[in-house]
């Protein structure tokens, strides 16, 4: 196990090092902003190295949170020791801002989604989505973090605010896609990439990885807006019936694995 483990982080190690060679010639310029939360955090990972596989030049951003939640190493691990990591000791990636194509956000907080909801710019984080969006250019966020009804979320005994609150955090997320952000399950932020490339997505979108997860309209809502056409389920998910309708209103189809 040991072995294949090593063999995998070679071969991984070995293509991002020539997917950065490459770089310049007509990539795809991804930005890749993590804040300080940990729902969704290893899918994401998986979702910006999906970005590399499809030849995308990805820089990584960690806020001063995530940097000790997450981690250098745990990003080298998964993406390349040579991966670029912006920090907040570094340069504002102001130019980055500006020359991404799209600005991914695979783990965004709570804290961070209330920022931008208000407009506050005080934030690395916060500063940079800020920045595109009053440039009008691409912004992709994982909802799971941010979402005070995520699954995880759950499964910590945070998931039963006041109703006041549950409606104050569900405001914040209507907000930012009010201000142009793309709001997607962790598990669509590839797909989201291609469809605004005005590339082909992937025809199966896995919506959810928990044999037990229930499928609700939100994440079928979601994969829709992720350009997807086909979602594949667990056997065992629980797919309610507004899900069925809105997935047939919407013309997808669900596949169970």
């Amino acid at each position: 196990m040991e072995r294949e483990h090593i063999i995998e982080r070679v071969t991984r190690e070995v293509m991002n090092r020539l997917r950065s060679r490459d770089s310049g010639n007509g990539q795809k310029k991804v930005l890749a902003l993590f804040t300080g939360g940990s729902i969704g955090m290893e899918t994401g990972l998986e979702e910006v190295n999906r970005l590399q596989a499809l030849g995308a030049a990805v820089t990584v951003v960690l806020s001063p949170a995530a940097e000790k939640i997450i981690g250098r190493e745990t990003v080298q691990a998964a993406l390349g020791s040579d991966i670029p990591i912006v920090t907040v000791q570094d340069r504002y990636p102001g130019k980055e801002v500006r020359e991404a194509a799209v600005l991914v956000v695979p783990v965004l907080t709570q804290n961070t989604a209330a920022k931008v909801a208000n407009t506050l710019a005080d934030s690395l984080a916060s500063t940079m989505i800020m920045q595109r969006l009053m440039t009008g250019k691409p912004v992709i966020a994982a909802y799971n973090a941010a979402d005070p009804r995520d699954a995880s979320r759950c499964k910590l005994q945070m998931g039963q605010p006041a109703p006041a609150l549950m409606q104050a955090l569900q405001a914040n997320l209507k907000k930012l896609e009010s201000y142009g952000v793309v709001l997607v399950p962790v598990e669509g932020l590839a797909n989201a990439c291609q469809t605004i490339w005005g590339t082909r997505p992937q025809e199966c979108f896995l919506a959810a990885k928990s044999k037990k997860t229930v499928i609700d309209a939100p994440a079928v809502k979601a994969a829709f807006h992720s350009g997807c056409r086909q979602i594949m389920i667990p056997a065992a998910a629980i797919i309610t019936p507004l899900a069925r309708d809105l997935a047939r209103d919407y013309g997808l189809e669900l596949v169970r694995k």
